[in-house]
């Protein structure tokens, strides 16, 4: 008998991976506000869940060390601590900025400062003159005799008299940054090992420029007289430079920790 040929079959695979994330996504949320409704009530299933909820939480702990031989200035590490983690938290995780005795903490964020630099206060100036032609006033056209020139009016002739003015502008620009580098480490408590480091670094620039005009002021340029309305400014000092720094240290350390959120074992 002559072989039968072989049909081929159109299969066309499908990827459920999206429809599969989605339907464990909303389950997920579904058990959550089923939970959090259960919460509410005051009976039997409320206190088991509260039961359940306190053995299977886990807990992040955030600290600070020093490392870096600088002492902080006062209030340094208050205002770090002053970070808000309540939008980190899950019905399964909880992050706290303060040790509680009564609790097992899981994990712990430790904010590791290594160094902490400010620079000496800097002060360059730098000195430029400008010049403008301006007009000062008429003269007379002179013919050839020495004779005032006239119009076909019979009028004097006169033209705009210009002179050069010039002014001295002197300078001053003032500089004084500050530094702070660490790294922010990731503890398993239960395994005592390290599960991530990231480094952070904090800078905060105070700078400032002023000018002092020596001379005729009318031949600046709009942009150089703007600066002349600038004065001097005093220095901030060291600790007020640090806490500066401490300021954008604390949205970077923030925006780390949101960013690694998924590193704690829900």
């Amino acid at each position: 008998m002559p072989a039968q040929a072989q049909s081929a079959i159109n299969f066309i695979p499908i990827n459920y991976d999206q429809e599969i994330i989605s339907a464990k996504r909303n389950a997920a949320e579904y058990f959550y506000v089923h939970a959090e409704s259960l919460l509410k009530r005051n009976d039997r299933m409320s206190a088991r869940i509260q039961e359940a909820l306190a053995k299977g939480i886990n807990n992040v702990l955030f600290s600070i060390q020093n490392n870096s031989q600088i002492p902080f200035p006062p209030s340094f590490e208050e205002e770090l601590l002053k970070i808000s983690m309540k939008e980190l938290n899950t019905l399964w995780v909880n992050y706290d900025t303060k040790k509680d005795k009564n609790k097992f903490y899981d994990y712990s964020i430790i904010l590791n400062i290594k160094g902490i630099v400010v620079s000496p206060e800097q002060v360059k100036e730098e000195s430029h003159t400008e010049e403008k032609e301006i007009q000062d006033g008429w003269q007379y056209v002179l013919d050839a005799k020495g004779n005032v020139m006239k119009d076909t009016a019979g009028n004097d002739i006169k033209v705009p008299k210009m002179k050069i003015i010039t002014c001295k502008v002197i300078e001053t620009h003032q500089l004084k940054t500050s530094l702070i580098t660490g790294t922010l480490d990731y503890y398993n408590n239960a395994t005592k090992q390290i599960i991530k480091t990231d480094p952070i670094t904090a800078e905060a620039i105070f700078e400032n420029h002023s000018a002092v005009p020596v001379g005729d002021t009318r031949a600046l340029k709009p942009e150089t007289a703007k600066k002349t309305g600038n004065k001097p400014m005093p220095f901030p000092s060291d600790p007020s430079m640090i806490m500066m720094a401490n300021q954008k240290l604390k949205e970077m350390t923030k925006n780390i920790i949101w960013q690694n959120k998924g590193l704690i074992t829900y």
